[in-house]
């Protein structure tokens, strides 16, 4: 089926059409957001975190040479007092949520040492594989030695025909 177009519709198609090769066949305006959508969160938030930690520094150092200023008992304005508590607020944050960190880590690790005296753990154990099929009474561990040398048989039997291989390629003038 053929559809007419008059130009100014023609052009007005072409600028919603995507050339990149990634086309929905939706028009611009109804593409998705983009799939990687957690990458691009994470750079943006990266990039904000960086840009607070680098002005809470800056802003650090000028409560700092306020409070130098306070304790030489120099004159200091009544915004610079309110800046310095302001920054103190802000740096008492930070240390209290920086203590949460700390904390949230110590925690398992202090109880796994109370649970440890209590013979008990929250720790994951090495579970012990099953000697014997429950319905026919076999001996399961031979045929895992087995499977096992069978595969170091078939890796050994490998590793001389790369070997075997790489010699041959050696005399006849390849590699």
């Amino acid at each position: 089926m053929k559809i007419k177009l008059t130009e100014k519709q023609y052009q007005k198609l072409l600028n919603e059409m995507r050339f990149d090769g990634k086309s929905t066949g939706l028009f611009s305006s109804e593409e998705p957001e983009p799939i990687n959508e957690f990458g691009e969160k994470f750079k943006k938030g990266w990039s904000e975190f960086l840009s607070a930690a680098k002005r809470e520094g800056k802003e650090t150092a000028i409560a700092a040479e306020i409070l130098k200023r306070m304790v030489t008992r120099k004159k200091v304005s009544k915004s610079e007092k309110k800046f310095l508590k302001n920054q103190s607020i802000d740096l008492l944050k930070i240390v209290g949520v920086v203590g949460l960190g700390v904390v949230s880590s110590v925690i398992p690790i202090a109880l796994e040492k109370i649970l440890n005296k209590k013979d008990m753990s929250i720790m994951p154990s090495r579970q012990e594989t099953p000697k014997e099929d429950p319905e026919t009474g076999e001996d399961l561990s031979e045929g895992r030695k087995k499977k096992k040398n069978l595969k170091s048989k078939k890796v050994k039997k490998l590793n001389e025909d790369n070997h075997l291989f790489n010699l041959g390629k050696k005399n006849n003038g390849v590699g």
